[in-house]
């Protein structure tokens, strides 16, 4: 099997964004580059271009043409590495379970596939996908797409995650674009110039049909001087739709809402007491449960609370007995009661508002409905629903 790739595509984003600023520098840090002496860093060099150059081996570029071309011959290895890969097996796994499948099966053809194989050939996968993705944002019936990303964190790896929303011969597409490794810091700038690298690679002329950006309510993408959602607006030739991830602006106003309650004390002695309450291991034996811990996310309180609401008894008495200094005072109690159901209905909403089923304009009637919940809760009359009833009173008088 051969394929045939776009120059741009395999020098820029697999091989370059792909690997660390000069040649797959090893190193994050530049002090610690300076305590390494010359020859151990020109030596450094030398072995990751070595494995740069062994992870590029299948990229052979054309003579005279813009163009990288792939041969794969062992097709059954290639395809059972990528069915294996696409269930979450590592590549070390799919190699060593193809070997088992030659072993068992007596099949010549599976053999001599190792990890590194397996690597080169997920390469192929994501420069075929990319070079499909360029076909069509290219197409003469896509005239505009939207951008989606996010960077993140997972075991150690910093990554920026970005996605596409085009209309292709009118049908909804959502693509995922690509994951790219982060090897420098998380600002806005380094975050951009990476997006751009990547969209300039794959589809050149992108500024004249982005549409929208997606983005959640971290400070480097809301900035609005320098922040990436703003870049990106001044880089592209047309006016641009910013949308805001609703759960990440509920999430916001929801945190300082909490740390309003009481004067901030509330929220603190709820995560001061799961502190306590997760320390005490004989009480968890007891009790058969946990005190969730502590996360940055909002749903986390609900939990929380509901352990606190289901275990208050025990919890009380136990405290009590071990440490009563760190026992939360009858007024705390009450407001955890108060606020609990508020939570819940919030976290209702939150749910709804993630399903991968519904679209942005579904968005605002869940929104609505919390809104409508929230104030009949608390038995609040809207400004509308106060003036005109402010007026009623006047007119009987």
């Amino acid at each position: 099997m051969t394929y045939t790739i776009n120059a741009s595509i395999v020098e820029v984003i697999i091989g370059e964004l792909f690997f660390r600023k000069g040649d797959n520098a090893d190193s994050d840090n530049d002090e610690e580059e300076e305590d390494m002496d010359e020859q151990a860093i020109a030596k450094n060099a030398v072995l990751l271009a070595k494995q740069k150059q062994r992870a590029m081996k299948l990229f052979i570029k054309s003579d005279g043409a813009d163009i990288y071309t792939i041969e794969i011959k062992g097709l059954m290895r290639f395809d059972l590495a990528l069915d294996h890969i696409s269930i979450g097996l590592s590549f070390r796994q799919a190699a060593l379970t193809i070997q088992h499948a030659k072993d068992r099966t007596k099949t010549a053809k599976l053999g001599g596939v190792n990890d590194l194989m397996v690597a080169q050939w997920v390469r192929v996968l994501v420069v075929v996908s990319l070079q499909q993705i360029a076909f069509i944002l290219g197409h003469e019936s896509v005239w505009a797409f939207s951008f989606a990303g996010d960077d993140n964190t997972n075991r150690g790896q910093s990554f920026f995650d970005t996605h596409l929303r085009v209309c292709y011969k009118g049908v909804l597409v959502n693509l995922h674009f690509v994951v790219f490794p982060m090897f420098v810091r998380h600002t806005a700038f380094n975050i951009f110039e990476l997006a751009v690298k990547a969209l300039d690679a794959r589809f050149p002329n992108w500024r004249s049909k982005l549409l929208s950006i997606s983005f959640d309510g971290e400070n480097t993408m809301t900035g609005r001087h320098a922040g990436f959602v703003t870049r990106m607006a001044n880089e592209v030739a047309n006016p641009v739709l910013r949308i805001w991830c609703p759960p990440h602006q509920i999430n916001l106003v929801l945190k300082a809402a909490a740390e309003a309650v009481a004067d901030g004390t509330w929220i603190e002695v709820v995560y001061s007491y799961l502190i306590f309450l997760c320390q005490q291991q004989n009480l968890i034996t007891e009790m058969n449960a946990k005190c969730p811990k502590k996360t940055n996310r909002w749903t986390h309180l609900g939990r929380v609370l509901k352990f606190y609401k289901v275990h208050r008894r025990r919890l009380i008495e136990y405290t009590t007995e071990k440490n009563a200094t760190k026992l939360p005072g009858d007024n705390w109690w009450v407001l955890t009661f108060a606020l609990a159901p508020v939570v819940d209905a919030v976290n209702t909403t939150l749910v709804l508002l993630q399903s991968r089923s519904i679209v942005t304009s579904q968005q605002a009637e869940f929104i609505n409905n919390l809104i409508v919940s929230l104030t009949d809760l608390f038995n609040v009359l809207l400004a509308d629903e106060a003036h005109a009833d402010n007026n009623i009173f006047l007119e009987s008088l």
